[in-house]
């Protein structure tokens, strides 16, 4: 399995202090709120869709997959599909 290094995190940058006539504003817009909302829905769809791509490869209902992998983080589905899809999927 091939092993992919993370670029390192950039620094903060330093914390500075308000200008006179600046002011923080708490809480989010409802543009962000939606983007937010949007993101989890898309997050869930990908996992879902990985979820699906194991149950297919391993030839297995999906209530079997599930129990395979229902406590796998998407990371680790990522993992065991790369390593399933090389050794069993064509370059093709």
């Amino acid at each position: 399995m091939l092993e992919t290094k993370r670029p390192p995190k950039p620094q903060k940058p330093p914390i500075t202090s308000l200008k006179p006539g600046q002011y923080v504003s708490p809480g989010i817009s409802a543009r962000q709120e939606m983007l937010i909302g949007r993101l989890v829905v898309e997050w869930a769809k990908l996992e879902a869709m990985m979820q699906d791509a194991s149950n297919l490869g391993c030839s297995v209902r999906f209530e079997d997959g599930r129990v395979l992998t229902a406590r796998m983080d998407a990371r680790t589905k990522l993992q065991w599909l790369r390593t399933f899809s090389n050794r069993h999927v064509s370059q093709d």
